[in-house]
């Protein structure tokens, strides 16, 4: 949370986290947040995959 230089919304989202509940329960829930989104990412969609067979 504190080495990137870069504004974006998750990180303003984990700073304002972060003064809210503090640097550990912050890191806990972006790491959380992130894994969220890489498991949506690696995850197969159904449509794709019906798409893929169809070709």
């Amino acid at each position: 949370m504190n080495r990137s230089i870069e504004t974006n919304t998750l990180r303003a989202w984990a700073l304002a986290l972060k003064e809210r509940l503090g640097f550990k329960r912050a890191a806990v829930t972006l790491a959380r947040k992130l894994a969220v989104i890489v498991h949506t990412m690696l995850k197969p969609h159904p449509a794709a995959i019906n798409f893929a067979s169809n070709a």
